[in-house]
């Protein structure tokens, strides 16, 4: 009879699976600094670190806190370079333009118009 491997909830390696429960994900925000130090604290090595990583980047989930006015958001990478880019395009009014795109939900969609 052929085994079968079973993959865990996240299909990761079971220690780094362990770990993000531990955290409460995926209702948890950090920046990745934020998310290295606790995944080294729970003693993940460097290859489940790096695993963590590209899985927490594929999903999304590496975040970035932004203030627009006296909100906070926490925002991808690729919402970041978003807001960039506008501010480069519309340097005296990037701010509506970021909040344009917020109520729309394509902050981060660089071919949203």
């Amino acid at each position: 009879m052929e085994e079968v491997e079973f993959l865990n909830e996240h299909g990761l390696d079971e220690l780094t699976d362990e770990f993000l429960e531990s955290v409460n994900y995926p209702d948890v925000h950090m920046s990745w600094s934020e998310w290295e130090s606790k995944a080294k604290e729970f003693g993940l090595e460097e290859s489940q670190i790096w695993e963590l990583q590209s899985y927490l980047e594929n999903n999304n989930q590496l975040t970035v806190r932004f203030m627009l006015g006296k909100s906070l958001f926490w925002l991808t990478q690729r919402e970041i370079k978003h807001i960039e880019l506008l501010k480069q395009q519309f340097p005296d009014n990037w701010e509506y333009q970021v909040e344009w795109h917020m109520q729309r939900k394509t902050l981060g969609d660089l071919d949203a118009r």
